[in-house]
């Protein structure tokens, strides 16, 4: 073997790069790599069986290994001794991820609770997901000393569904938060689904991010008070109503960075007022679904989208939201040209995706606006709701966002537009002058056009490849999604638009040909001026000297 093969960086970047399989080969075949290859393979566990793997080392008079692997956990037959533990430590010193979220490891818990390791199992853990136990008898805070390492940084724990007949969970904050370096505790996460569960101790600042199924009104001032939450995500489920205001409270969610919320019922006024509430914060990400059920009644309209989008310009730093994303399939009201002014202080997002129900009315002019600030915009969508999909019905309500003229402005203002979903408007036709206003946007974009109807197909794929030419994904995903009755406007719409995908593929597959075929030209034309020049003067050519010397 070259010994530029056994730089141990060079071998760390290869085992990185190598599959769980081909890591075991060369763990096998290959001495020198033998260590780095063991790492690469006992990096992760986040199987159902990946604990079973590393008890299999034990004697069999310990730990019977499971026949079905895929389903049933081994068989613990006595508590491993103090010498039995040292069989492990070779390769669980190796862990770096541990995943344990409804994985079938209650049994192997609770021997490591009842006899526990001489020193922690896994040394060099800097990942844990692990259930919260059930059982009185094996809480948390015994559980958490055989998972310490001076690399732990991320915990996640989860509460998971628990009826009225169990106590409220605990979740030991003290128990956690020692179990990394001193003075350096882990980040926790916490998920729950149906009680919020109670923390104890006072190490709060260890709680980072929270997954919510179902959130009581009286919890919001526990969630508020932690000084360092950096995520929330709440869902709400159809039988459960988000509150519209939020509690009288002093300087909430000062650390927030990402906030999700879904529900079967307009969240937008919560989340304005619970900006309003925190005065101002540092959103990196702001997420908001609203989701409708098949028996809902249609809604009132409301003003509801302005008071979000005013809250935001008013409560939000402006420079640090990345990503912004508002589904609403209940709002009755278009979204205007002045709402997504509102939107124009926010420079620096990458990811614009507004779904409305009654759809939006956009002016050329506030496109241009928009893409003018939001130079980094790599993902825009202005569009219907989508919901066929939550009703499981076909209803198709084509509601046009704006006119084929705002195209030309994104595709000229969009340079960094990787995706694109808008509804436009083409039987009003294409603007007069389209043809000197060409800014052809040479981004391989994703462009998908909705439900968008449909005049002339031919000028469709004419304007098409004038402004995004380099289209590598062209769809009309709500009427390519569902079949539709023949003679139904929805079947003509369809046809039209393969016919407008036929033209653009045959349109781009002449260019490349005839950009393949300028290239072998301009290569063949300097290849022969290149052996002319060498044939004229031969004679002072170095080859020529060299030859003759």
């Amino acid at each position: 073997m070259h010994r530029v093969l056994l730089t141990p960086e060079l071998v760390a970047i290869v085992c990185a790069m190598a599959d769980q399989s081909t890591a075991c080969a060369m763990a096998r075949t290959c001495r020198a790599w033998h260590d780095a290859a063991l790492d690469c393979v006992w990096k992760v566990l986040d199987t159902n069986y990946a604990l079973d793997a590393l008890f299999s080392l034990l004697p069999l008079e310990v730990y019977e290994r499971s026949k079905n692997r895929c389903n049933v956990p081994g068989r613990w037959l006595a508590a491993p001794g103090e010498g039995q533990y040292e069989l492990l430590y070779k390769y669980s010193r190796r862990v770096r991820v541990l995943d344990l979220l409804r994985c079938s490891v209650q049994d192997a818990l609770r021997v490591l609770c009842d006899q526990p390791p001489p020193r922690p199992l896994f040394p060099r853990l800097t990942t844990l997901s692990v259930d919260l136990p059930e059982s009185q008898e094996h809480p948390l805070a015994v559980l958490m000393p055989t998972f310490a390492s001076m690399a732990l940084s991320e915990v996640t724990v989860d509460v998971g569904v628990r009826t009225s007949i169990l106590p409220v969970a605990e979740v030991d904050l003290h128990a956690i938060s020692i179990m990394g370096a001193p003075g350096r505790g882990p980040q926790l996460s916490i998920h729950w689904y149906t009680r919020m569960p109670i923390l104890v101790g006072a190490r709060q600042d260890i709680v980072r991010k929270i997954q919510i199924g179902a959130l009581q009104n009286s919890s919001w001032s526990v969630l508020a008070a932690l000084p360092c939450l950096e995520s929330l995500d709440v869902s709400w489920d159809r039988w459960s109503h988000p509150i519209t205001r939020m509690p009288s409270m002093d300087r909430p969610f000062q650390a927030l960075r990402t906030l999700k919320m879904c529900a079967y019922e307009d969240c937008k006024p919560l989340v304005a007022d619970m900006l309003r509430c925190c005065g101002r914060v540092s959103l990196s990400s702001l997420q908001l679904y609203t989701d409708c059920d098949e028996d809902d009644e249609e809604a009132d309209p409301t003003n509801n989208w302005t008071l979000l989008f005013r809250a935001m310009r008013d409560h939000c730093v402006c420079s640090d939201l990345r990503v912004l994303e508002v589904h609403d399939s209940k709002e009755t009201t278009r979204v205007q040209d002045t709402d997504l002014e509102l939107l124009l202080p926010f420079h620096r997002l990458t990811t614009l995706s507004l779904h409305n129900h009654a759809g939006f009315s956009v002016h050329e002019t506030t496109i241009a606006t928009l893409m003018q600030k939001c130079t980094l915009l790599r993902t825009l969508e202005l569009v219907t709701s989508d919901l066929d999909a939550n009703l499981g019905v076909l209803i198709t309500r084509h509601i046009p966002t704006c006119a084929p003229a705002c195209l030309l402005e994104i595709a000229r203002y969009g340079v960094s537009l990787e995706s694109l979903a808008i509804i436009v408007d083409w039987e009003a036709g294409l603007p007069a002058d389209w043809q000197q206003r060409q800014p052809l946007n040479m981004n391989p974009l994703e462009l998908d056009f909705w439900n968008s109807g449909l005049g002339d197909a031919f000028n469709a794929a004419d304007f098409i490849l004038a402004t995004f030419p380099a289209v590598d994904d062209l769809r009309v995903s709500q009427l390519d999604m569902y079949s539709h009755g023949v003679g139904s406007r929805e079947y003509l719409m369809s046809d039209k638009w393969q016919e407008v995908r036929n033209q653009v593929w045959i349109a781009q597959k002449a260019m490349l040909r005839q950009a393949h075929n300028f290239e072998k030209s301009r290569l063949w034309k300097y290849r022969r001026g290149l052996g002319w020049n060498m044939g004229r003067n031969w004679d002072k050519s170095p080859v020529f000297e060299v030859q003759l010397g």
